[in-house]
Order: C-alpha cells, then structure tokens, then sequence
C-alpha cells in the first residue's frame, strides 16, 4: 500500500538578502536533485540562468553547504524556519514555491499494517 503523508514546500533562501534573479546566478547557488518534475520545472522557469555549478542528492548536505560557504538553494521549509529565524539565511520571497509529496508504503499482509495505520493516522495529509 501507499499512502500520501504530507507535501513539503520548497522555497529559495540564501545566505544574504537579495533579489531572485542575483541568488539563482551567484557561483554558490546549489541544485538540490529533487527528482525529473521538480527539475525540468526548475529548467523551465529559469532557462536565462547558467547551470549550477554545485549539484547535490541531500537537502541538508546543501543546507550545510550554504550556512557554511555561502548561496542559495531550494530547501524544505521546515529545514529552513530556524535559520531565516536567526538571520543566516533569508527567505527569496519573489521565487516560486515548488512542492514535494511524502508517502508511506508499505505491505497490505504486513503483521504490523495496525499499528502502521496507527502511525499514519497522526499525519492526516498535512501540508508543512
């Protein structure tokens, strides 16, 4: 079985204030592989841009990466709340907002399916 548990916002924070266009072009901007939609969707909307120059599998390898050298990344809000909180990073409010849906999967004959749907219980289809 598979269940959605929750989507998860992407936004665009940076290590410094700036301008949507100035975060996407600066040398410290990391592509964070989110999957084929969320890319060519990222492609699309911003063609003018150069490639990246760092790409990474784990938002929270980019995370570390920025808070530590500096630049820009599309993260998961929640990653993100305490940091922008804090001023290391700020939010780029003009950049468009991509989203990523959380499942659960798990075997219908699992001896454990009752306290699996327990578990997901306490996630009703939650946005973050």
């Amino acid at each position: 079985m598979t269940e959605k548990v929750a989507t998860v916002p992407l936004t665009l924070v940076s290590s410094e204030p700036m301008p949507l266009n100035s975060a996407i072009n600066m040398d410290n901007y990391v592509m964070v592989d989110y999957g084929e939609a969320i890319n060519a969707q990222h492609l699309r909307e911003f063609s003018a841009a150069p490639p990246p120059k760092h790409m990474m599998s784990q938002p929270r390898i980019a995370l570390n990466f920025i808070l530590d050298a500096g630049g820009s990344a599309y993260l998961p809000r929640q990653m993100t709340f305490e940091h922008i909180a804090s001023q290391r990073l700020h939010l780029i409010e003009s950049a468009p907002v991509y989203s990523r849906d959380v499942y659960a999967a798990y075997l219908a004959k699992s001896q454990k399916v009752e306290i699996i749907e327990q578990v997901l219980n306490l996630f009703p289809h939650i946005k973050f």
